[in-house]
């Protein structure tokens, strides 16, 4: 046992008996997941018939706050642990290693904080997880599908078997077939449900995503990704049982974008990055690439102020420059950032439609957030929530507690039994 997950066990048998709970507790991502995807008189909610059924049943959020950046695994990480990039570890998608593109952060020991998962097992709580990202080799989850995608460390479903459960992946669907592939983790989540009944289960839904890269906000494929992943989301919400309680959530929202920006470019003439042979061979400055925004790495914190000025006179009209700690770029609307240091060219032809990363309080970034069941008040509406209330408020219904937490129960929307 980790020394963290030893302080928080002793935390917990300190603490007064797993009050009164809910029976089981689903959370259900959807990535890149829209509020108008379920917003009454939003058209985009005809396509999810079962997210508007949940919405009708017990209460949404009008929108959820995304994190910095609004990424994928930095969103599921601070739904999963309460508290921000910066605090939990998992800062990107994958771990930064200049000119290269670093594994991702797949494995539950990138976090620095005590997730959801390990509080649920500290309390004697058995838990499930179909794809969720951040959980590979896992101990504190006993039936654990864990994410992976094919890198030079291994295929995809070699990652997978090797740091999953043992004997839970099964056969996997085609590489990239994003619409069998949300059918997979449907159809894992509602075996793991039903027959092993976990009192925790989260599983992610990836569909929706692919389709807003390719196609942007108003793809032609997204009405019928939607339809797909409500309908999964339908299925697993039944394996569950009616005495179960649903959290539907996503991680970022999406804009449209037509350039790439690459600021790499320029650090890289003026000498700040190495290249040889079109490889880095040596760095004092470098951007990491985001999405929508980037992380300014500095070897030297005394070449944050040339940096700085490097970067805000190269970027006009480009992105826009916070001299904070780290230094941030964000680019300006209809871009998204690169991480190219090759060739003389700031700006490219962007190769997708629809991209996310940007800052948290970019309107197109924000997400979805319903809940329903057992333990759930029905009717409240909350116009914003954070994605950092997520896990405080999951622990709650569970009847345990998160610890220094950086977002809050959502009590307003708990009934006066649930979580005491």
């Amino acid at each position: 046992m980790s020394r963290w997950l030893f302080a928080l066990a002793v935390l917990v048998a300190a603490g007064s008996a797993r009050a009164a709970a809910v029976e089981r507790l689903v959370i259900i991502s959807i990535d890149g997941l829209r509020p108008e995807f379920y917003l009454p008189d939003s058209a985009l909610a005809t396509n999810c018939p079962n997210l508007v059924k949940l919405r009708d049943a017990g209460s949404y959020a009008r929108s959820a706050i995304a994190v910095h950046p609004s990424m994928t695994y930095p969103g599921h990480a601070s739904i999963a642990t309460g508290v921000n990039p910066d605090r939990h570890g998992v800062t990107a998608n994958t771990v930064f290693v200049p000119g290269e593109e670093g594994r991702g952060f797949w494995f539950a020991s990138d976090l620095k904080v005590p997730a959801l998962w390990d509080v649920a097992h500290v309390a004697g709580l058995k838990v499930g997880a179909v794809s969720w990202p951040t959980t590979g080799g896992a101990r504190t989850i006993d039936w654990n599908i864990a994410e992976f995608w094919s890198t030079a460390a291994g295929t995809q479903a070699q990652m997978m078997r090797q740091h999953s459960t043992p004997g839970l992946v099964g056969e996997l669907p085609k590489a990239a077939d994003w619409p069998a592939w949300d059918a997979y983790v449907a159809r894992q989540a509602v075996r793991i449900l039903q027959e092993h009944r976990p009192d925790l289960l989260l599983v992610h839904f990836v569909e929706p995503d692919k389709v807003q890269h390719r196609g942007g906000r108003a793809a032609a494929e997204l009405p019928a990704a939607m339809q797909r992943v409500d309908r999964w989301t339908a299925e697993v919400v039944a394996a569950a049982g009616a005495a179960a309680t649903v959290i539907v959530v996503g991680d970022h929202g999406f804009r449209d974008v037509q350039h790439t920006v690459a600021p790499n470019v320029a650090l890289a003439r003026e000498g700040w990055i190495t290249v040889t042979e079109g490889k880095v061979t040596g760095w004092r400055a470098f951007v990491e690439n985001t999405g929508g925004s980037a992380r300014v790495h500095l070897r030297d914190a005394a070449d944050r102020a040339a940096v700085v000025t490097l970067l805000a006179e190269a970027g006009r009209d480009l992105w826009e420059v916070t001299d904070g700690e780290p230094v941030w770029l964000e680019a300006q609307p209809g871009k998204m950032f690169s991480g190219s240091f090759q060739g003389t060219n700031l700006v490219r032809r962007a190769s997708i439609k629809g991209n996310h990363g940007y800052g948290p309080e970019t309107p197109e970034m924000r997400t979805g957030f319903l809940i329903a069941g057992r333990g759930v008040k029905a009717g409240v509406i909350l116009e914003q929530i954070s994605l950092l209330d997520v896990a405080p408020t999951a622990a709650a219904l569970l009847g345990v507690k998160m610890h220094d937490v950086e977002g809050r129960v959502l009590r307003e929307l708990m009934d006066e039994k649930a979580g005491r």
